[in-house]
């Protein structure tokens, strides 16, 4: 930058005017270039998730499933420590209800884990506790059964709960 200093006061000035001026218009034009750039990413991407929806079977059988879920707990009473099992994408998990919304659509569940032996569940080490619709509850006010000293309980409904768990899941998932 010596070569900088060197040069007249007003030249200096000039060279910087018209560098600012040049960075102004360079900038303007990178963002322009920019915003066209993200633009297309989202019209790729809007292209792409409405490509991938998934179509679901309309058939009678599927319509049937679908409505006997939808109006399953229009009616029912939640309690509070009661059980229920509650559907998710990948499985079904049982909980312990901890409070109930005001609006009694939304439960706050307490969850066991899951463990190697089917129907078989433990308390995490770890306290699991979801808010839940009640429109995934695939069942409620079964009692699992303690296993040695509390740690270890079996869930002896968990065969139907599968059964209606694979049933829920064709349908909503």
């Amino acid at each position: 930058m010596n070569w900088f200093g060197q040069m007249p006061s007003n030249d200096r000035t000039d060279l910087l005017k018209n560098a600012l001026k040049q960075g102004k218009t360079l900038r303007e034009k990178h963002k322009y270039s920019e915003r066209n750039v993200l633009q297309e990413i989202s019209q790729d991407m809007s292209v792409e998730t409405s490509k991938k929806g998934r179509k679901r079977k309309n058939n009678d059988e599927t319509e049937e499933i679908e409505a006997e879920f939808i109006n399953m707990h229009s009616d029912v009473q939640f309690l509070i420590k009661e059980y229920v099992a509650v559907s998710y994408q990948d499985n079904w998990y049982p909980g312990m209800v901890q409070k109930i919304a005001k609006d009694l659509k939304t439960l706050t569940v307490n969850f066991l884990a899951r463990t190697n032996n089917t129907g078989h569940f433990i308390w995490p080490n770890r306290k699991d506790e979801q808010e839940v619709n009640t429109q995934f509850i695939l069942s409620h006010g079964f009692m699992p059964d303690s296993k040695h000293c509390g740690r270890l309980w079996f869930i002896s409904e968990h065969a139907d709960i599968t059964t209606s768990y694979e049933k829920f899941s064709k349908v909503f998932f």
